[in-house]
């Protein structure tokens, strides 16, 4: 096991699934983890299982509905002003859809 002690990590659909493993295995490794979902209530609670693990260091929350360009915009901007490296980015977050679905933007 690697040790990640001082890297900062963030992991997109941090909130279930492969995403959520990998946020977990990420700070049992050490990392600082930030989480990046949508949901604030399934962000707290892996927040808060993540803490649990490893003794009480908590990952950040991010907010971001990756479907709205204004919000990844706004993300990208809160994170940056952090002045934060960014050391590891996990782009897990997806959909899978049996039909055509339009964001905001494409439907204007």
């Amino acid at each position: 096991m690697s040790d990640l002690t001082g890297r900062v990590c963030l992991v997109t659909g941090a909130t279930d699934g492969h995403g959520r493993a990998v946020a977990r295995g990420l700070a049992r490794q050490g990392a600082d983890v930030v989480l990046l979902g949508r949901d604030p209530a399934k962000c707290r609670r892996v927040q808060a299982e993540i803490a649990a693990e490893c003794g009480g260091k908590s990952p950040e929350i991010l907010l971001c509905d990756l479907a709205s360009r204004e919000a990844i915009d706004r993300a990208a901007s809160e994170y940056l002003a952090s002045g934060r490296p960014l050391h590891v980015l996990v782009n897990n977050a997806g959909l899978v859809s049996q039909t055509r679905q339009v964001n905001a933007r494409e439907s204007s």
